[in-house]
């Protein structure tokens, strides 16, 4: 879902890890990427409102899930 919507709306994004794996990881979405704003700072979805407690490449969507992305910065470096 993520790559369709991103290829559809020509956004650019970087990942590492592996689709047939289940180890994906976003790095960077439209030129923000992790650790730029702290260690711990990244890329983080929600569904529904709630984050899972799995990676995006684990979790199984079902009709209907509303998918949100966001940053979240460390603010203690």
């Amino acid at each position: 879902a993520f790559e369709k919507v991103c290829s559809a709306n020509n956004i650019q994004y970087e990942y590492s890890g592996s689709a047939t794996r289940k180890t994906v990881y976003i790095s960077s979405i439209c030129g923000l990427s992790y650790k730029e704003c702290g260690t711990y700072s990244g890329w983080k979805y929600k569904v529904n409102g709630d984050v899972p407690p799995v990676g995006c490449s684990m979790y199984k969507l079902k009709d209907g899930d509303t998918i949100s992305w966001y940053y979240s910065i460390n603010v203690t470096d």
